[in-house]
């Protein structure tokens, strides 16, 4: 998604950033954030489905 490192039409034409999280295809999905006695970090897919949870 985007423009990847090296590209020459990108900002890092010479691939001096290293992204190792990119991915052909768009995703959506979002982040659920709730603050309470505990910090729960909550990531969703675009079909809502929960990808990964950290509590603090």
């Amino acid at each position: 998604m985007g423009v990847a490192p090296g590209a020459k039409n990108g900002s890092d034409p010479l691939s001096l950033v290293k992204q190792p999280y990119t991915s052909p295809t768009p995703k959506g999905g979002f982040l659920r954030i709730s603050v309470r006695a505990e910090l729960v970090l909550e990531h969703f897919d675009s079909r809502g489905e929960l990808q990964n949870r950290v509590t603090r």
